[in-house]
């Protein structure tokens, strides 16, 4: 089985850097993307398994890039997830639906430092689109 392929959009340098790095300590192949607006060619060069976002950037947000993208058919069925260190409230405002860690592939989870960056006590979210 090849490694997830992560595009990891994150404009603070350490941020991007640190979560780079723990992606790949878990085997995963991750691309990183700077500046927000550079997303789509990113996407579209790189062919991602999952899109991680950061929610707070200055050109663009995170959730303000996810709905762009959605507006795109080839992105429709892309699994997006968020950086951020904002409550959970917040997501909850926004149609961010808890789900179960058993419900995340074990791989996502797997190595001992995004264990460690990733607690047992952190919730995990989705967004739930409405049609």
């Amino acid at each position: 089985m090849r490694p997830y392929r992560i595009l990891l959009v994150e404009s603070d340098p350490l941020s991007r850097e640190s979560v780079r790095l723990l992606l790949g300590a878990a085997g995963m192949t991750v691309q990183t993307v700077a500046d927000p607006c550079t997303t789509p060619d990113a996407l579209r060069s790189f062919l991602p398994d999952v899109l991680v976002l950061a929610m707070r950037m200055p050109q663009c947000g995170g959730a303000e890039l996810a709905a762009m993208l959605r507006e795109d058919d080839a992105y429709a069925e892309l699994p997006i997830l968020f950086l951020t260190t904002d409550a959970e409230a917040y997501f909850r405002k926004r149609g961010f639906k808890p789900i179960e860690r058993e419900k995340i592939h074990p791989s996502l989870l797997a190595s001992r430092e995004l264990q460690d960056a990733c607690p047992e006590s952190a919730t995990c979210m989705r967004l739930v689109m409405l049609t």
